[in-house]
This record gives C-alpha cells, sequence and structure tokens, in this order.
C-alpha cells in the first residue's frame, strides 16, 4: 500500500523550532517501511482501521465556534479550545497567579521553550512502529504546551477542548506536558465531535513527570457514530511521582485509546480507570501498556463497560515487571455487561513478570444484566428506568471514584445519566 497516494491524511505544517523539523523528517522516512494494521496484528486483532485508511480525509480545516454542551459549567480553571485542529481566536488562558509556568498552544511554542519540548515531544512517537503515531509526527497542527516549574502547583485546573465539525475532515493533535521536580497540575481533555459526518482525530499526549511531581488527566470522549477517535498518552515517571488519569468514553462512532506508562523511577504510583457505554454499532478500543522499571511501585487498573445493542468493546491490558523491579504492586482489574445478544466484549489482561519478589494480579469478568436485581428494585417502587440507572451507575462507580474534581464529576455524571436516559428511554 502506497501511504501517501492511498490516505490523504499528511498535511505538513511549517513549525518553525528546530526539533519539530527533524522529528518530522525521520517519521517521514520510516513512514516509507510501515503498512496499516489489519487484523491479523494482534494488538489491532479486533479493531478495523480499513474505513480510516481508505477514506479521502480533507485538509482544508475551517473552524467554528465550540458549542458550549462541550464545556464544564462553573469552571475555574483555564480553557485552551481547538477547533478543526485551529486554535480558536476566543480561547481563554487565564492568570493562574503563579510565576513561571508556561501554558499555551504546542504550535507557538518559542526558542525559550525549547528546551522543556525537547524533554518530552517524540520521546514515545519518533521509535513507535505504529503507522498512525508516524503520521501525526509529520502532520500535527496544534495542541497543547504546558510546563511547571520546580515545586510550583497549579492552583487551578487547565481545560482542553479539541472539536472537529466539518465532515470528512482529518485532524492531528500533539499535547506536550513537563512538570518539574514536585509539580502538580490537574488537566481535562475533551476530544469531541459534532456528529455532523464522518470525522478523524488522532491525538498524541506526551509527558514527564519529575521528582515527587503529580499530573492528573480526566479524557472525555464524545463524537457522532461515523466519527473516529485515535488516542495516544505516553507518560513517563521520574522517582516518587504520581500520575493518575480517567478515560471517559461517552460517545464515538470508534475509539482506539493507547496509554503507555513508563515507570522509571522508584516510590511512583499509576492509576488507570476507564468506562465506555458504546451503542449500536459504536466500538470502543483501550489498550494499556504499564512498563515498571525500577522497585517499590504501585499501578492500578480500573476497566468498567457496559454495551448496549451490537456494539463491541475491547480491552487489552498488559503489565510489564522488569527483572529490577522489586516490590512492585500491580493491579489490573475489567469488568463488563452486555446488554444484549448482539453486543460483544474482548478482554485480554495480561502480566509479564521478570522479578520474584511482587505482588501483581489481573482480572476480568462479562456478564449480563441481573435482571433479578432490576425486578428488587421495582418491587419497592422503583421505576424501570430508575432501576436500571441505578445499577447500572452502581456498577460503573468503582471507575469513577478517582474524578476528584467536583465540576468535572458532576459533568460526566451528567453526561453518563443523559446516554442512559436516551438509550432506556
Amino acid at each position: 500500500m502506497e501511504i501517501a497516494q492511498d490516505i490523504s491524511l499528511l498535511d505538513l505544517n511549517d513549525h518553525a523550532l528546530k526539533p519539530f523539523e527533524e522529528i518530522r523528517q525521520s517519521s517521514l522516512q520510516k513512514l516509507e517501511n510501515l503498512s496499516f494494521p489489519s487484523t491479523k496484528v494482534e494488538n489491532w486483532k479486533y479493531s478495523r482501521t480499513g474505513k480510516i485508511v481508505k477514506h479521502n480525509w480533507l485538509n482544508d480545516h475551517g473552524y467554528k465556534e465550540i458549542d458550549a454542551a462541550f464545556f464544564i459549567p462553573n469552571w475555574k480553571g483555564s480553557v485552551l479550545k481547538f477547533s478543526n485542529g485551529k486554535l480558536l481566536d476566543s480561547s481563554l488562558i487565564k492568570s493562574m497567579v503563579i510565576d513561571g509556568f508556561k501554558l499555551k498552544p504546542l504550535s507557538k511554542a518559542c526558542e525559550n521553550c525549547i528546551q522543556y519540548v525537547n524533554k518530552v515531544f517524540g520521546n514515545y512517537s519518533r521509535e513507535s512502529e505504529n503507522i498512525f503515531d508516524q503520521i501525526n509526527n509529520t502532520s500535527w497542527q496544534d495542541g497543547l504546551f504546558l510546563h511547571v516549574p520546580k515545586n510550583v502547583q497549579l492552583k487551578e485546573p487547565v481545560h482542553v477542548v479539541m472539536a472537529i465539525d466539518n465532515p470528512n475532515t482529518a485532524v492531528h493533535m500533539r499535547n506536550v506536558i513537563v512538570l518539574e521536580e514536585g509539580a502538580e497540575a490537574e488537566i481535562v481533555i475533551s476530544i469531541v465531535g459534532t456528529g455532523s459526518g464522518k470525522t478523524y482525530q488522532n491525538v498524541i499526549t506526551e509527558a514527564r513527570l519529575g521528582k515527587n511531581a503529580k499530573l492528573h488527566i480526566d479524557k472525555i470522549q464524545q463524537a457522532g457514530s461515523e466519527e473516529f477517535q485515535m488516542c495516544t498518552e505516553a507518560i513517563y515517571q521520574e522517582q516518587d511521582s504520581h500520575f493518575t488519569i480517567n478515560t471517559i468514553s461517552v460517545d464515538a462512532g470508534w475509539v482506539r485509546n493507547d496509554l503507555k506508562i513508563n515507570i522509571e523511577g522508584i516510590n511512583c504510583e499509576s492509576n488507570l480507570n476507564g468506562v465506555y457505554l458504546p451503542i449500536e454499532k459504536q466500538h470502543i478500543d483501550n489498550h494499556t501498556v504499564v512498563d515498571h522499571l525500577k522497585p517499590h511501585c504501585n499501578s492500578n487498573e480500573m476497566y468498567k463497560g457496559v454495551i448496549y445493542d451490537q456494539a463491541t468493546g475491547v480491552f487489552n491490558g498488559k503489565v510489564f515487571v522488569r527483572e529490577d523491579a522489586q516490590k512492585t504492586n500491580a493491579f489490573q482489574s475489567n469488568n463488563n455487561i452486555v446488554m444484549s445478544e448482539n453486543a460483544s466484549m474482548n478482554s485480554k489482561p495480561e502480566l509479564e513478570i521478570y522479578a520474584d519478589d511482587v505482588k501483581c494480579s489481573h482480572g476480568s469478568t462479562t456478564g449480563q444484566f441481573d435482571e433479578e436485581a432490576v425486578f428488587y428494585l421495582r418491587a419497592r417502587g422503583i421505576s424501570e428506568l430508575n432501576a436500571r440507572k441505578l445499577l447500572v451507575n452502581a456498577f460503573l462507580s468503582d471507575a469513577l471514584v478517582n474524578i476528584h474534581n467536583e465540576e468535572v464529576k458532576e459533568y460526566v455524571e451528567g453526561l453518563l445519566e443523559k446516554k442512559q436516559s436516551e438509550i432506556l428511554s
């Protein structure tokens, strides 16, 4: 397959900084020897990419104001808005009354930012054998750049909204996050589509956490039934750092989430949580890799899904515990409910352990809805709709407990409540 002929994703941008250009040129050369994955490739066994690869995507990206429904009510922090790959002029970047931190669009990263960009940009993607990552290297348009200096704690969170609303449009976005020693930040990333037609978003987030740094990400995905989302988070943790990500896949026709967590220092903690509710013929695929390289670290994964109609869910979580990573605690759980005979779930939790003094476990369950529990609640005066909502909410609650920002939690719960009402009514 000739890449340049078969897929019109390459929209080369003229980002001026030398490191960006070097990685772009390297990726262009690498693309010559890469092919698009088929279901014969293990990591893509259940996720077909043909509809992305064969579609004639447009590179002309106009932009519009983003629907207010995609913003979190009563939000107190900064908001960075991107529409069809472009920064909106009306984007609001608040002053957080803290000296030294840098928050700006990545395309506006200047020469005095480059030392921080170099710490992260391309660390994962330049070596990736995933052709979609290499295309992002060559074609990214914009995204978040955040640098938080040593011992600085952002008092207010940052909300990044990446929206797409032009039919037949492909958008490639890139986020770079650098937290120095003792720094703390909370970020919400909303990847959304208006449902106006076929669209494709490819988003890569690369982050490095310095010693004793803390990064919390809430990722919210909303899009129409013909929209494709491909998202990668590559995180590098140094000693005593804490990382948490909550992935809430509310809607989209086809979703692929790849998380690559590299634990490079001792006494680190990593928490990965996910919730997904595909309906109709939607497809949501969560792939995680947690690589324990040093001792005395903890990782926890909890992914929960409710699959309706003819939808499909995929979970493939792999934990590596390297020879030097003694005293590692690694736990992985994937639980699912299939709500119809035609819904399907493919789950594969994995452990690959080379150390002998560790505590590691993984588990997966997939079952049907408990109709006896519905009957029990209805016998106590609760309507069938509310009974089913209560049971689904109870099932998902463990995977949502790490959303500690009240505004975000209320917003996410509202999205899930609205979707369940639409499904069950």
